[in-house]
């Protein structure tokens, strides 16, 4: 059976892989046909995530993401430790 982790990888290598609510396909990750992330051909971004649906399942997908850590205080989004305004937000490479 795949896991959540199992598609996580195969998104970080571009590999499709498929959950019943998750799924790896092109570059993009999709979570219940929804886009969460996507791998640009833009060099020094690893990937860019989306939080527009205000969900524990997002936040826990997302969380599985290198160099990611979404959270909620006080009713505002929080991107590692900072405040996030927008749905959107570039994740540059840590090499």
């Amino acid at each position: 059976m795949v896991k959540n982790e199992d598609v996580i990888k195969s998104f970080l290598k571009d590999e499709p892989k498929k959950t019943k609510n998750l799924e790896s396909k092109d570059g993009t990750l999709f979570l219940y046909g929804n886009k969460i992330a996507y791998k640009p051909s833009i060099a020094d971004h690893e990937f860019i995530i989306y939080y527009r649906y205000n969900s524990r399942t997002t936040t826990k997908i997302l969380n599985m993401l290198p160099n990611v850590k979404v959270n909620r205080k006080g009713g505002q989004k929080y991107l590692n430790n900072n405040l996030w305004l927008n749905d959107e937000a570039y994740i540059l490479n840590q090499h």
